[in-house]
């Protein structure tokens, strides 16, 4: 009887060992791949994340030096807008100088152009009185 309860006991035990080897294995089995997947997975995922956010920053490095760039080409034409305006204010009073000039020599051309007018009248008026012209008649009303 020990030996038939012994050996119940045994084939029990042994039977409850394997299966709580075969558990444990089974189990170990699927611990011990099923974090190394994961972290084989989410290791992949890291090194997506981790080339995506390089990218990024060289993306975003590549912008500032754009940004940077076409901030100091706004400057650069701010100041040549400036230099443009002071040049047109400069060329505006010339203008407006010139315009001055050429109003003075034209109210002196207009007096000049009088007084050959009058120069004229008065050669003729001698003329005439002086009986040397040689249509009188034309300029008579003058001389009276």
């Amino acid at each position: 009887m020990t030996d038939g309860g012994s050996t119940s006991m045994d084939e029990t035990s042994k039977r409850s060992r394997d299966a709580d080897e075969g558990a444990f294995f089974s189990k170990s089995k699927k611990t011990a791949r099923s974090p190394l997947t994961k972290y084989k997975k989410s290791d992949e995922k890291l090194d997506k994340i981790m080339y995506i956010i390089q990218e990024m920053k060289e993306e975003l490095i590549e912008m500032r030096k754009d940004h940077k760039e076409y901030r100091e080409a706004i400057k650069i034409r701010i100041l040549e807008n400036e230099k443009l305006r002071s040049e047109e204010e400069k060329v505006k009073k010339e203008n407006e100088e010139i315009k001055k000039e050429i109003l003075r020599l034209r109210t002196s051309m207009d007096h000049l152009e009088r007084g050959k007018r009058e120069r004229n009248i008065v050669l003729i008026a001698l003329q005439i009185v002086t009986n040397r012209h040689p249509n009188p008649k034309r300029y008579s009303q003058w001389c009276e």
